[in-house]
């Protein structure tokens, strides 16, 4: 028996997606979600799904671009590595529907029977709500529903996991809208021929109500912007009706075109009532809004990018090699394009005299420096005379940086030069017991400055670190060397953290981020 995933990528679907999870639970053994940036409550009912114990798995991307493709054949391969034997990529609004009998177990069983060495196609058929606006708390399967009598002419794909693997080394890949499954041949991408399924059709509902199909529109073609420019012809369909919403007319459903018949129920015993309706109203302009801010902080960055800022990362050596080798790898997957890599090492044993070799034997894109010298003292010398970056980052062992750190703290610096630093609350999987010790600074905003000397006189009288440590906050050069490079607070060979506050602190106006930036596990009062 197959073992069948369905991946999919969502955005602003909070009218459909516990409909679209429940309904495909009878015929998937698991369900992997890319929320994209949802802003619309689909996030939200997506946590209390999980929160149920259902097999569903849900990721966040916040990127601007529209990424489906790329992301959605990410999530196949993990898949099939996993063991699955299909995949069937589906968007949020995209049911499973029996042709003939109505039932979802006929549907699975049909799936089961087909063979992983082959990519299928299954036929697409428009979908339409008979009363649109009303009934948005009923499960979506269970509302009186048309369909086209024939299916579009494309229809959607689903890969078997043998061919899947076999199309790999001509980098196999799923087509933007998982309407093909692409390879490359020796004149460009190449469309595998699927073979094509029958019995099962996806059951399209592409509108649900006028808001959501004009926030859908609106929301979509700026994505489709963000990643091929304007000049395109993908996504036309969206283009019209932006710029409908643009000259100020009403976006509602488009017209019904060719023929429809009713679409029967499945009769399949699932809950007829939601029990997470839509968390928010689905306000076109606060979608549209939240997108076009996503677009304007895109350019920022790539502004900032072009400034080619570079970051110095040190990462002491403490004597325990696996927090070292955990915050490590961490690094060098963080991302920034400009950064260089200077190794500490405060402790003298076995693991300190392999460093080079160690290092040596790591993938990077940054160049890797030891801070070499005697004694502490010495290499903390050199280390201020090897240091090349504009902005300076230390990590602490065992510490993660999250991806996107340095450059959303670039843009901060880089627009804001009253900020001695920047820094972010640490995020915890388990907050009640790793925050223990640890100084919060409440946020009713998602980037607020602070004054430096108010906090160190909290910390003094709490005895608490602030949240994310030393690998929270991204320094200015000039700061560093005022400082010292901190050399004094680690005379010890660990962090003195009296001495750091003292040092970085008073006098300092810091800028902070809601977002967590890391995870920071190093940290002791």
């Amino acid at each position: 028996m197959n073992s069948i995933v369905i991946v999919s990528m969502v955005r602003n679907e909070a009218d459909v997606i516990e409909s679209f999870v429940r309904h495909h639970l009878a015929v998937a053994d698991a369900i992997e979600i890319v929320d994209h940036a949802s802003t619309d409550g689909t996030s939200e009912i997506l946590e209390k799904l999980c929160a149920e114990g259902l097999p569903l798995t849900v990721l966040r991307y916040d990127g601007v671009a529209q990424v489906q493709a790329e992301l959605l054949t990410q999530c196949m391969a993990q898949a099939f590595e996993a063991g699955a034997d299909l995949v069937l990529p589906l968007d949020g609004d995209e049911f499973l529907w029996p042709e003939a009998s109505g039932s979802m177990a006929a549907v699975r069983a049909a799936l089961c029977a087909l063979s992983p060495a082959a990519v299928y196609e299954l036929p697409w058929v428009r979908c339409a709500l008979v009363q649109p606006e009303e009934g948005e708390d009923v499960f979506l399967p269970h509302r009186p529903a048309r369909r086209a009598v024939k299916p579009d002419a494309l229809g959607k794909v689903m890969v078997g996991r043998e061919a899947f693997l076999k199309a790999q080394a001509a980098h196999g890949r799923l087509a933007q809208g998982n309407h093909h499954f692409l390879i490359d041949g020796a004149d460009g991408p190449q469309r595998i021929v699927p073979q094509r399924v029958h019995g099962i059709f996806l059951a399209h509902f592409p509108q649900r109500s006028a808001a959501q199909a004009a926030s859908k529109a609106a929301v979509g073609w700026l994505s489709n912007v963000a990643k091929y420019s304007q000049q395109t012809t993908k996504a036309n369909h969206w283009r019209r009706a932006f710029e409908r919403l643009r000259n100020g007319e009403r976006v509602g459903m488009a017209a019904e075109g060719g023929e429809m018949v009713p679409l029967p129920p499945v009769d399949e015993a699932v809950a007829q009532s939601l029990r997470y309706p839509m968390l928010q109203e689905n306000r076109v302009l606060r979608n549209v809004l939240a997108a076009a801010e996503e677009l304007a902080e895109a350019y920022r960055e790539s502004e900032v990018l072009r400034l080619a800022r570079r970051v110095t990362i040190i990462l002491p050596y403490f004597g325990a090699a696996e927090p070292f080798e955990q915050s490590l790898a961490s690094i060098l997957g963080e991302g920034y394009p400009f950064t260089e890599l200077l190794v500490l090492p405060l402790v003298e044993d076995d693991f300190a005299a392999q460093l080079p070799q160690f290092l040596g034997s790591q993938e990077a894109s940054m160049t890797i420096a030891i801070a070499e010298g005697s004694d502490i003292a010495a290499r903390f010398r050199d280390l201020a005379q090897t240091a090349a970056g504009d902005y300076i980052q230390w990590v602490l062992p065992g510490d993660l940086l999250l991806p996107g750190k340095f450059l959303r703290m670039v843009c901060a610096l880089e627009g804001d030069a009253s900020m001695t630093f920047v820094t972010s609350r640490a995020h915890h999987e388990a907050a009640e017991d790793s925050t223990a010790g640890e100084l919060v600074l409440p946020l009713d905003a998602p980037f607020m400055l602070a004054d430096g000397t108010q906090i160190a006189d909290a910390l003094r009288t709490s005895g608490q670190v602030l949240s994310g440590g030393l690998t929270a906050p991204l320094f200015r050069r000039r700061d560093m060397e005022r400082w010292g490079w901190f050399s004094t607070c680690f005379s010890s060979g660990r962090p003195g953290w009296q001495r750091l506050r003292d040092t970085i602190l008073p006098g300092s106006v810091l800028g902070v981020m809601r977002q967590p930036q890391v995870i920071a596990e190093s940290m002791t009062p």
